[in-house]
């Protein structure tokens, strides 16, 4: 069974979530649930009483100046950012301190760490941290399974990056001749761009996606990090695809509004970052193409 080794905030993790996380998640290591539950239990002991910033340390997105400037006015105008970021009223792209990030996440893949350490940009190099914040992912050669029943096609993609989104073109369609149309459709890999948005209420910022390549960026002792800003949100109900109060998967409104929240920089400390394993997935997606003929009444 291939699996993949990482580290986990289990201090952080609610003990009613414990169980479901623990089977959700496809943990292999602890390899029983009564061990992984007994390191929640130490861990969320051990966890401190209050995670202040450092002393003169700001948590506040700053505009863009510089090189960074002008790549970020074209993804702002981009189709992708209007397509994406604009039904999520987004504030545009800023720079924004490593320090002071929330972290919703419990798990991070160690593995996956290593090989963004391995494309860090250099300290001072603008355009490479601009490619570095704002990924895209691939989409893979897809397979295909038919004729099948009904005279049905399956069109099957997998991702191990898990970037495959959903088609979000409707199918086009190109009349070759009087007698054939081509029907087409786009599928595109989501865009990988790192998300934060301030925590309503708080002067606290919640990453909503990037949590690796931010990581990795502090891990390598970087002080900064690009990102689409988001407007506040509130954590008691969902967003962007995530709901805190109900997913075990993410720490809940509790532990991110607490005195001690689970900030990224957690994961440095081996007191409080403890190794998980997880059983590794694939993601995948299939669309069908399913041909229905029948009869309607001429109008």
């Amino acid at each position: 069974m291939s699996e993949r080794r990482g580290r986990a905030l289990l201090g952080w993790v609610a003990p009613m979530h414990v169980e479901p996380l623990y089977r959700i998640a496809n943990v292999t290591s602890p390899n029983s649930i009564e061990d992984f539950r007994q390191a929640s239990t130490k861990a969320r002991h051990a966890k401190p009483a209050a995670s202040p910033l450092a002393a003169g340390a700001s948590s506040s997105p700053s505009e863009l100046v510089g090189p960074g400037l002008a790549s970020a006015l074209q993804l702002v105008d981009s189709p992708l950012y209007k397509r994406v970021y604009a039904p999520m009223r987004a504030l545009g792209v800023r720079a924004v301190p490593l320090i002071s990030h929330v972290c919703p996440q419990w798990w991070i893949d160690d593995e996956y760490i290593n090989e963004l350490a391995d494309g860090l940009p250099e300290q001072g190099n603008e355009a490479d941290l601009f490619g570095f914040c704002f990924r895209r992912g691939s989409v893979d050669h897809p397979i295909v399974q038919g004729p099948l029943q009904n005279r049905a096609y399956l069109v099957g993609f997998s991702s191990r990056d898990r970037s495959l989104d959903a088609p979000g073109v409707a199918p086009s369609f190109v009349t070759v001749s009087d007698d054939r149309i081509d029907v087409t459709f786009s599928v595109e890999a989501r865009p990988n761009h790192i998300m934060i948005a301030p925590i309503e209420g708080t002067d606290r910022l919640l990453i909503l996606n990037g949590v690796h390549r931010l990581f990795a960026l502090l891990r390598a002792g970087r002080d900064r990090a690009l990102c689409i800003l988001l407007p506040p949100v509130n954590v008691n109900q969902p967003f962007a695809g995530i709901d805190f109060a109900n997913n075990p998967e993410f720490f809940g409104p509790a532990e991110l509004l607490s005195p001690q929240p689970p900030y990224l920089r957690h994961f440095l400390d081996s007191g409080h970052s403890l190794p998980v394993s997880l059983r590794e997935l694939v993601q995948t997606m299939r669309v069908a193409l399913v041909p229905e003929i029948g009869f309607v009444p001429r109008t």
